[in-house]
């Protein structure tokens, strides 16, 4: 049994399918695509830098959808004609891995909607408090180490948790340019400041000071966030960040 060129992408919308297909340089699916007379939406392609094989991404219409897999069924056996026969390989390797990362973004959005946005925020700032205050006050670096476990908050409710947040909550057409100011704020302009102003003032009263700012400073964040989060999760019943 020949392995798919495909992988279809999770996500709800009204009139598309989306799909993740495996090519190569010469675009072979093109031709099989104008063969069943399926139009297809073409987005960002990828080319792997040890093998002469794109990854793409498409979209369809969905009353396509049947022709399009007709087309892509055909995908093995053009690779074959045409001499790649080290492609079922590829696929097979490349699809096992995008299994493996859909399987933990489910488990991630599981875990994203047990409760609501609010409450996450609260527990990061929480977290970073006691970090921040931690490191300041240990001597040693086992004890740096352990203190900055909480760190991953960082990323999985600053950031991924409100990337989750805008994608249940911003219209489609707009979602990317949400996406984009919330990585230049978080991801750039956050940092670039906090770096420089950082630098600044730790030179003038010592990191450990620096640090110890960032814990209080946080902690007084946390609890003036914790009440108007109580209000927003008294006002939906606790419902899910999607609001479902």
């Amino acid at each position: 049994m020949a392995v798919k060129h495909y992988i279809r992408l999770d996500g709800w919308t009204l009139r598309y399918a989306h799909f993740v297909i495996v090519d190569t340089l010469n675009y072979y699916v093109d031709q099989l695509f104008i063969k069943h007379h399926v139009t297809v939406c073409f987005g960002a392609e990828y080319q792997h830098p040890d093998a002469p094989y794109l990854i793409i991404f498409c979209k369809v219409r969905k009353r396509d959808v049947s022709r399009f897999l007709d087309a892509v069924a055909e995908l093995p056996r053009k690779m074959l004609l045409c001499r790649h026969p080290d492609c079922e390989s590829f696929c097979e390797v490349f699809l096992e891995r995008m299994e493996v990362a859909r399987q933990a973004s489910h488990m991630g959005d599981k875990l994203y909607r047990k409760t609501s946005i609010w409450n996450w925020l609260l527990i990061a700032f929480l977290l970073n408090s006691v970090r921040w205050l931690g490191i300041a006050c240990c001597k040693s670096v086992l004890a740096m180490i352990l203190f900055n476990i909480p760190a991953v908050t960082v990323t999985a409710c600053f950031e991924f948790m409100c990337c989750l947040w805008l994608n249940d909550h911003v219209p489609a057409e707009l979602n990317g340019s949400a996406q984009s100011v919330l990585g230049f704020i978080s991801l750039g302009l956050a940092r670039v400041i906090g770096s420089l102003l950082g630098g600044i003032v730790s030179d003038k009263l010592g990191i450990p000071t620096v640090f110890a700012f960032n814990g209080v400073l946080l902690l007084i964040a946390a609890i003036g966030f914790y009440f108007p989060t109580r209000s927003i999760t008294a006002r939906t019943g606790g419902v899910t960040l999607s609001g479902k």
